[in-house]
């Protein structure tokens, strides 16, 4: 993101006499129009079409062309190769080039897999789910540690991020909370809205109020964030993950804090045929001194993700450039709206 532009003085007109000019709102309203058309076309004739015949391959199946998709993606989308191997010499200095090769094209085609397991799954009964990977008795402990009161997941991009909070709907029907970003095409958002909510999951998008967490969490909902990528908003730290500082946003602390409620992290592995939880307590050690909280609570599930991070390098998304904003940039961002509409109150 950019820093906005000056706006033109009254002393500096531009050349061209069409610069500045606040634009004609019935163009404006016709250029959306077209995009919104163009964007729905896309989506049914070229993205919805095969989202519909993977989704019901068997899983075996879409896995073996998960893996062969994953290689194409490895040999032709070369700028995102390229990012994946410099985060990952950075990241894993120890490890050699030919080992990291071997993790990036293991990651594309993981990465891969992930998007169609969960185009199929989210069409399975809870009794499919439960006989096909067993894992009842893992997400009902989980559920069990979290006590009775409402509280706050940190998961990441690693393992099969969709079928955690999926599969723990899947049990434990309506408790579940996930937040997302919307997606630039409507019609995709839709589609995995329904997807969502067909796992028996609620949706809160990072767009709105805070409140909105915090009034889940108080009604008993378990509430899931994926807060390990680069924070895009002025409000974060800095924080280390392998060994760089990463800039990070303090929302799972602050909601946690707020609520004096402890802070859990939970990932979703995967494992040859089926999957591993992973589910830990990471924080719950509030004292009255806020800042010393905020970044204490922060370290604590990013050292935890990146340990496991460690574990399976190959589950977690290095094509994102996880580091992109450097100490000093963060000031560049703006504040949400809900933010701004806050100060102003």
């Amino acid at each position: 993101m950019t820093a906005p532009e000056a706006p033109v003085s009254s002393q500096s007109q531009p050349d061209d006499p069409s610069e500045g000019e606040v634009k004609d709102p019935g163009v404006v309203s016709r250029r959306r129009a077209k995009k919104r058309w163009r964007r729905t076309l896309t989506f049914y004739f070229f993205i919805l079409p095969p989202i519909l015949l993977v989704s019901f391959l068997p899983l075996s199946v879409a896995r073996a062309l998960g893996d062969f998709l994953g290689t194409l993606g490895y040999i032709f989308a070369s700028r995102e190769r390229k990012l994946a191997m410099k985060n990952l010499q950075a990241a894993l200095p120890e490890r050699s080039l030919r080992e990291l090769k071997k993790i990036c094209r293991s990651n594309f085609r993981h990465v891969t897999c992930t998007i169609l397991e969960f185009l199929i799954v989210h069409r399975w009964s809870f009794e499919k789910v439960d006989r096909a990977f067993g894992l009842g008795e893992d997400f009902r402990r989980a559920d069990k540690s979290t006590g009775d009161n409402g509280c706050l997941v940190v998961a990441g991009h690693y393992g099969n991020w969709e079928l955690l909070a999926g599969i723990y709907a899947r049990y434990f029907p309506k408790k579940i909370v996930a937040v997302s970003t919307t997606y630039p095409n409507h019609k995709i958002h839709e589609f995995m809205e329904k997807a969502r909510q067909a796992f028996g999951m609620e949706m809160i998008y990072t767009e709105e109020s805070p409140r909105r967490f915090l009034q889940a969490i108080r009604n008993g909902k378990t509430v899931g964030v994926l807060p390990d990528q680069n924070l895009r908003a002025p409000s974060g730290i800095f924080v280390p993950f392998f060994g760089r500082p990463a800039y990070t946003t303090t929302l799972p602390a602050n909601l946690t804090r707020t609520l004096k409620a402890p802070l859990f992290v939970a990932l979703l592995e995967r494992k040859r045929r089926g999957f591993k939880l992973h589910f830990t307590k990471v924080f719950d050690a509030w004292t009255n001194d806020r800042e010393a909280d905020l970044l204490a609570a922060t370290e604590a599930w990013s050292r935890e993700l990146e340990a496991r991070y460690r574990e399976r390098p190959e589950q977690w998304v290095w094509f994102h450039n996880r580091w992109l904003t450097q100490p000093g940039e963060e000031k560049k961002y703006v504040a949400h709206r809900w933010v701004r509409k806050q100060r102003k109150e």
